[in-house]
């Protein structure tokens, strides 16, 4: 309700029908024309089957940088592993601690493969779309958000899922352990693997929302400083040299359109009255043209907000998709929307040209977006709290033994079949517990599928309750409020009164002609409108 309110307030709830023949790219690069289908006029076109042979490449350059993450991945996963073992074996302090020194630089790690990835595959995803050669504006953004959405989704969430889902599912049990290129899949620790998850999300999250800010912080002022600085010394030299030529005083200033500044593959005009006096002190910052000092500024991002809507949607991914790990995640979320509102308005205002405001009817395609991100999250948590947490197994227990948890941690560990050395069992095996419901043979109990029934039974309902309320709350929140709509209604039947009216008074004014014998000889008969009827029957009273 309050995006169509929000639309209706600043007149572009019909923006769609008010630019249904959208204007061509600038850049679009044709190599014939063709009749429009709905006007009949020659308009600029591509071929389909050329445009159709780029995306084929540019989807399997996507799938080649998704295999990079997946690899990336895979990479954290053994080293996590092997600083892991190597912390063990030292012993000490850093051996009782492996686990968790492990968790936290593996997740550092993580977050700069994060980053480097998803600078690299944008500027590469920004080339692609440039070369699919989209006819339409429309088309370029939603080809370009489809493919940076899909590769930043998968670069950002894998590790999360992996620790969620699949960490400790599948390593075997002693005697039978599973192996990853030579090393033993890691297990997840004693305590869980929900800390885990807990430690990886709040670095990932908060790292790269703490990186983020200070690259907005920091990056507009270098580059507005340096873009200042060659500013002022192109400004200087044509100074110096008209004054070397005699045209000027030293205290003369220049004059409108004297002065031409080489820009980023384009010239523009100065049209300023800068005192040399002044560049020569030391201050060619001094611009009194606000033209002038727009220009010194750095341009916008082609992008444009682009950026923004990206990190907004990645926060709103780590929030919601693993919010039952991570409860403090909408916390820090608040309060970096807060600290970036102020950066981006500093950005803008103050380091960036003006830029040109365009209308737009919503947020376009990252609405859909975040609508796929509510639906998995709601899978997502429901799993990470059967699964991954020990919540519903804990309530089986009760539910067991009379609501205590007495005896809960001997239950939900199973001890080792092998007590004795036993070749080619390791010697960490031996004569061990580890987190299960199994017997003493290794096979599963009656314990363990009591559990899995019951998170089966609990995702089932979870979601099937989460996705209740959603439909409910959106059949009970019309999507457009009745306000809103009873003013389309009056500005429709005014519209509708309003033609009519123009057509009544066309009728009114036209020429009638009379059907006599007569017809070619007798001038036009003409019916006075009802206004000019009222003023003849007024002067005819007088």
């Amino acid at each position: 309700g309050r995006r169509r309110t929000l639309a209706w307030d600043w007149d572009v709830l019909r923006l769609d029908e008010v630019l249904a023949n959208e204007p061509v790219r600038a850049y679009f690069r044709p190599d014939s024309t063709r009749p429009h289908p709905v006007t009949g006029r020659q308009t600029p076109h591509f071929s389909t089957t050329r445009r159709r042979k780029r995306q084929s490449f540019s989807i399997s350059i996507c799938l080649v940088m998704t295999a990079m993450v997946i690899i990336c991945s895979l990479g954290v996963i053994v080293y996590r592993i092997a600083i892991n073992q190597a912390l063990y074996m030292h012993g000490g302090t850093a051996g009782q601690k492996a686990g968790i020194i492990a968790s936290v630089s593996a997740a550092i790690i993580n977050v700069v493969a994060i980053i480097i990835l998803s600078t690299v595959y944008k500027k590469l995803a920004v080339k692609l779309t440039d070369w699919e050669n989209h006819q339409y504006e429309s088309d370029y953004e939603r080809h370009l958000t489809l493919k940076i959405f899909i590769f930043q989704f998968i670069n950002n969430y894998t590790s999360l899922f992996y620790v969620a889902f699949f960490k400790g599912k599948f390593s075997g049990t002693p005697g039978d352990r599973s192996t990853l290129w030579g090393q033993r899949v890691e297990p997840c620790a004693a305590y869980g693997c929900m800390l885990e998850l807990t430690i990886l999300l709040a670095i990932t999250m908060v790292g790269k929302q703490l990186i983020a800010n200070i690259v907005e912080l920091i990056i507009p002022k270098l580059m507005t400083w340096w873009r200042q600085r060659k500013f002022t010394r192109r400004m200087q030299r044509a100074l110096l040299m008209r004054q070397a030529a005699n045209r000027i005083s030293p205290d003369e200033k220049l004059e409108p359109d004297s002065v031409e500044v080489q820009g980023k593959g384009h010239a523009a005009p100065i049209n300023a009255a800068t005192s040399t006096a002044a560049v020569a002190a030391g201050l060619g910052g001094v611009l009194t043209d606000p033209c002038e000092v727009n220009y010194a500024l750095e341009a916008v991002p082609n992008l444009g907000l682009f950026n923004e809507y990206l990190e907004m949607i990645l926060q709103f991914g780590f929030v919601i998709l693993f919010g039952a790990a991570f409860p403090l995640g909408p916390l820090f979320a608040f309060f970096n929307n807060i600290l970036e509102i102020r950066l981006d308005a500093s950005k803008y205002l103050i380091f960036f040209r003006r830029s040109v405001a365009l209308p737009a009817q919503d947020i376009g395609f990252w609405r859909r977006a975040m609508e796929i991100i509510n639906v998995i999250s709601a899978v997502t948590n429901g799993c990470v709290i059967a699964f991954t947490s020990d919540m519903v197994a804990k309530m089986v227990y009760q539910n067991d033994n009379g609501g205590s948890l007495t005896g809960y941690i001997a239950a939900s560990y199973a001890q080792s079949p092998f007590t004795t050395a036993t070749p080619g069992v390791d010697s960490g095996d031996l004569n061990c517990y580890y987190k299960d419901f199994r017997d003493s043979t290794g096979a599963r109990n009656s314990m363990w599928y009591e559990v899995m029934m019951a998170r089966l039974a609990f995702i089932l309902l979870f979601e099937n309750f989460i996705f209740g309320m959603k439909f409910l709350f959106s059949a009970l929140i019309p999507d457009i409020p009745k306000e809103i709509e009873l003013e389309m209604q009056r500005e429709r039947y005014r519209a509708q009164e309003a033609l009519d009216a123009k057509k009544l008074d066309m009728l009114t004014t036209q020429p009638v002609e009379t059907s006599s014998p007569l017809r070619g000889l007798m001038p036009p008969v003409t019916i006075p409108s009802p206004a000019r009827r009222q003023n003849l029957n007024a002067s005819s009273h007088v």
